[in-house]
C-alpha cells in the first residue's frame, strides 16, 4: 500500500481492502493482495492481523487456482482467527489443490473452530473423501 493508506483509519483501509473483491481479479488486483499478505503475514495481534484477515478474504473472492499455496500457507498462522480466514478463501477458490493442505491442517489443528472451517471447506471441495 502506499505511503498515503498509511494515514487513514483502520476501518477505512478494511473496508477498502475489502471493495477489491468487488473489482474484476486482475493479475494486478491478486498481485496487490498478495503484496499485503507478505506485509503483514507476521502479524501476530491488532490492526495488523485484521488487515491480514481482510487481505486473505478479499484473496478468496478474486483468487484462482495460482493463489492456492499463498493461501494454504495461512492455514498454520499462529493466529485461529487467520487461519478460520485462510479455510474460507480456499472454499471461495474451490480449487482441488486446496484438498492437500487443508487435510494436513485438519490433522494437526487443535482448535475446534478451525477444524469446523477446514471440515466444512473440506465436504465441499472434496465431498465423499475424494
Amino acid at each position: 500500500m502506499s505511503s498515503a493508506s498509511n494515514t487513514l483509519s483502520p476501518g477505512v483501509r478494511i473496508r477498502a481492502i475489502r471493495a477489491l473483491g468487488q473489482l474484476p481479479g486482475s493479475p494486478q488486483l491478486r498481485a496487490a493482495l498478495l503484496q499485503l499478505l507478505t506485509h503483514h503475514s507476521a502479524a501476530r495481534e491488532g490492526t495488523a492481523v485484521l488487515y491480514l484477515m481482510t487481505a486473505v478474504e478479499t484473496l478468496g473472492q478474486v483468487g484462482t487456482v495460482d493463489e492456492v499455496d499463498e493461501v494454504a500457507a495461512f492455514l498454520a498462522h499462529p493466529s485461529r482467527d487467520v487461519r478460520i480466514f485462510a479455510a474460507r478463501a480456499l472454499r471461495q477458490i474451490a480449487a482441488p489443490s486446496a484438498v492437500a493442505p487443508l487435510r494436513e491442517q485438519a490433522s494437526r489443528e487443535l482448535v475446534e473452530a478451525v477444524k469446523i472451517e477446514i471440515s466444512e471447506t473440506l465436504q465441499i471441495l472434496a465431498p465423499q473423501g475424494r
